[in-house]
């Protein structure tokens, strides 16, 4: 995290699969590297590492809305449809 915080996303994307490969089940873990993804604008990778944040952890409203918000930015600046992604 602190990586991400100094704006260093692309040497934070190589970080933290290492603590995804520690524990898949790390909900924070997937969902900084999500929104690390975001930052690079890798929007198909950081859509699958929000999924994996939000199964792991279903009620985190935080994880929910980086979904959204990234699923609702990447619609209006694509202006693609409602269904691009099944959420």
């Amino acid at each position: 995290m602190k990586l991400f915080h100094q704006g260093d996303y692309q040497r934070a994307t190589m970080k933290f699969p290492h603590l995804i490969d520690y524990d898949k089940t790390d909900a924070r873990a997937w969902n900084g590297l999500g929104m690390c993804q975001v930052r690079l604008h890798d929007y198909h990778e950081a859509h699958a590492s929000f999924l994996n944040a939000i199964r792991f952890d279903p009620d985190n409203q935080i994880y929910l809305k980086n979904l959204h918000e990234m699923t609702k930015n990447v619609r209006k600046t694509l202006n693609i449809g409602q269904n691009y992604w099944s959420l």
